[in-house]
C-alpha cells in the first residue's frame, strides 16, 4: 500500500543517521524523490569556497535559500519528497509555509537517541570518514586545495553537544510527527516505521 504522505522530513542531532535512514526509507517507497541539503549545501563550498567560519555562514544561508528554491520548484511540480538534514526550530516557520502553499501532507520523522551515543558516532564519523565532505569540518576550504591541519575545527565536547542540541531544538512540528529512537540502529523496529508511514 502506497502511502498518502507527500513529504517526510527527517531531522535530528548530528550522528543519528539522518543520511542512512532518508536512503532506507526511498528504498522502501520508491515514489518518493530524495533531496538532502547537504548536497545543496556542499556544491556552494565547492563553487565559492571560504576562508574564516563567518563566510561559511554565509554560504550556509545562501544554499538553504537554494535548498527551499529546490524544495518549491518540487512540489509545485507534486514531487514526493524526503528531505534530510537536522533541521530545527529556525527551519520551521519556512517548512511550513511550504507545505501550506502547496497543499502537501507531511510526516516529520525526528531521529532521537542517548546524547552520549550520538556524540561519540559523530566524532566517529567526522574523524573516520573519508567521503565526509571537507567544508562541513573546515574553517577555511576551497575546492582543490587539500585543508592544512590547522583549517580543521576541534571536535566538539560532550558538552558543548548536549548544549548546541537543546539551543537548536530538532524537535519540530510540520504535518504530523514521528519519534524513532536510533540508540541502537539493530534494535529499530523498521517495519513499525513503514506502517506509520502508509497510515499517517
Amino acid at each position: 500500500m502506497q502511502s498518502d504522505v507527500q513529504l517526510i522530513i527527517i531531522t535530528g542531532p548530528p550522528g543519528s543517521g539522518k543520511s542512512h535512514f532518508a536512503q532506507l526509507v526511498v528504498a522502501r517507497f520508491p515514489g518518493f524523490h530524495l533531496l538532502a541539503y547537504d548536497t545543496v549545501k556542499e556544491r556552494y563550498f565547492d563553487c565559492y569556497g571560504f576562508d574564516s567560519l563567518s563566510e561559511r555562514e554565509k554560504l550556509n544561508a545562501r544554499s538553504l535559500e537554494a535548498f527551499y528554491k529546490e524544495m518549491d520548484a518540487e512540489m509545485s511540480r507534486k514531487t514526493r519528497l524526503v528531505v534530510e538534514y537536522p533541521f530545527c526550530k529556525k527551519h520551521e516557520p519556512e517548512l511550513n509555509r511550504l507545505v501550506v502553499q502547496h497543499g502537501y501532507h507531511a510526516l516529520t520523522i525526528e531521529l532521537v537517541g542517548n546524547p552520549y551515543v550520538l556524540w561519540q558516532r559523530s566524532i566517529v564519523r567526522d574523524v573516520n570518514a573519508c567521503d565526509r565532505h571537507p567544508g562541513h569540518l573546515c574553517a577555511k576550504y576551497h575546492f582543490g586545495v587539500i585543508p592544512k591541519s590547522e583549517d580543521y575545527i576541534p571536535e566538539m565536547n560532550y558538552e558543548e553537544f548536549v548544549r548546541q542540541g537543546e539551543q537548536k531544538n530538532y524537535h519540530i512540528t510540520v504535518g504530523n510527527h514521528l519519534n524513532v529512537d536510533v540508540t541502537d540502529f539493530d534494535a529499530i523496529d523498521y517495519e513499525s516505521v513503514w506502517n506509520k508511514i502508509r497510515s499517517t
